[in-house]
């Protein structure tokens, strides 16, 4: 929820004209990308074991952040193309929220 609160935040963002109103909406994705980090380290510790638990974190952030943010850059730039800022994000949080 707290995602998808973040998301159609920054949707409206653009409507608003006042760039220092992205400071209190940056506060939630403390509290949503730490959650999700903590869930994911979490369960791959779980899922491989002590054994190979380390390289299951490494593969689980190399997966993170490059395999995703290259995937996320290129489908967002088709987005943002052919639905403006505001759009990917309101198109975003509604996948986010019925996913």
């Amino acid at each position: 929820l707290c995602y998808v609160l973040r998301l159609m935040a920054y949707g409206w963002l653009g409507t608003l004209g006042n760039p220092w109103v992205v400071l209190p909406v940056e506060l939630l994705h403390g509290f949503t990308f730490g959650a999700w980090w903590a869930a994911g380290t979490a369960f791959c510790a779980e899922v491989a074991g002590e054994e190979v638990a380390a390289t299951a974190l490494s593969i689980f952030q190399a997966l993170h952040f490059s395999v995703g943010f290259g995937i996320g850059i290129v489908s967002g730039g088709f987005l943002f193309k052919k639905y403006s800022g505001g759009g990917l994000f309101w198109l975003w949080s509604a996948v986010t929220a019925a996913g």
